[in-house]
């Protein structure tokens, strides 16, 4: 035999490891963005392992827990995180949705109702100086014309309400769509809160089952081991594919509720600049009250009545 005879062949390297699990690329932020997100654990690599791995193998087995572990705890952590800023966006947008209620009710209940007693008040003011004027007329023409007057007095206050009214109906029109959002977005919640129900009771279901019947550890093995941590490792790269796209979600939604914030807080100072010109117009009219003498007491008519913003 030759010298080499006896020397075995080097067995073959082995196959290079190849990524089972593909990490979510890091999140870009957003240049306008107040806040930024990232899907924890996106400057780890993701675990590997190698194709040759099975479960047949003990060794390899704890290998492959070891993997799927690090893999979902980098899930978990990428889910968690974006159900907290989630839960952040959520809360930004109620709180908006009470302010935008508290400025509704400060312009329309408030800054509204004040704007048409000053109205009111200064078509009074004005009918009674055309009153005092008949009073002193001399003749049938002169008093034909003061009625006249005070007729188109009333009539410009007619049309200047109807117009309003167009206006409140358009608003009442506007609200009736956000009413109609509204209770989509609750059927929606319903229906998220009807499948939460299915989930647990599924769950429910198979926890019954196996503390009824128990669970046999005889019938493991190894391929339906290797199948199972195959699955279980591709839907962990789906979930955070999934939880990255979230992410860049909850940016927009955050960034759309602090920008609606910032447009919330002008219209409140606006409102409130215009009650400051309503009252300096009630300044006008009372000092304006002061000067009117009615030949007799002016009593408001039904046209100048009003119990409500819209009639």
């Amino acid at each position: 035999m030759g010298a080499g005879a006896g020397k075995q062949a080097a067995p073959p390297a082995p196959p290079p490891p190849v990524q089972t699990a593909e990490a979510p690329k890091p999140i870009l932020k957003k240049e306008n963005s107040k806040i930024s997100f990232r899907v924890a654990g996106d400057d780890e690599p993701p675990a590997r392992i190698s194709k040759r791995e099975s479960f047949g193998d003990v060794k390899m087995g704890k290998q492959h827990v070891t993997v799927m572990s690090q893999n979902l705890f980098r899930v978990e952590n990428a889910v968690t995180e974006n159900q907290v800023n989630a839960l952040q966006a959520r809360s930004q947008v109620q709180e908006n949705a009470a302010l935008i209620q508290k400025n509704y009710s400060s312009a329309f209940s408030g800054n509204w109702q004040m704007i048409n007693q000053n109205t009111d008040d200064l078509t009074r003011n004005r009918l009674a100086i055309l009153s005092a004027w008949a009073a002193k007329a001399t003749n049938g023409t002169q008093r034909a014309l003061a009625e006249a007057l005070m007729h188109k007095e009333k009539i410009g206050f007619l049309k200047h309400h109807a117009k309003l009214n167009e206006q409140v109906l358009d608003v009442t029109k506007t609200m009736a769509g956000v009413n109609a959002a509204s209770i989509a977005m609750n059927e929606s919640v319903m229906a998220t809160n009807e499948e939460i129900v299915e989930f647990n009771g599924k769950y429910i279901e198979e926890n019954t089952t196996w503390l009824e019947e128990g669970l046999d550890p005889s019938t493991a093995t190894a391929a339906g081991a290797d199948e199972l941590f195959k699955s279980n490792l591709a839907f962990v790269g789906k979930l955070e594919k999934q939880a990255a796209s979230n992410s860049l979600k909850l940016v927009d939604a955050i960034d759309a509720a602090e920008t609606n914030r910032e447009g919330i807080l002008a219209n409140e100072q606006d409102i409130y600049k215009r009650r400051e010109m309503i009252r300096a117009n009630r300044d006008l009219i009372r000092a304006n009250q002061d000067k009117v003498r009615p030949a007799s007491s002016v009593q408001r008519s039904t046209v100048l009545t009003r119990s409500a913003p819209c009639t």
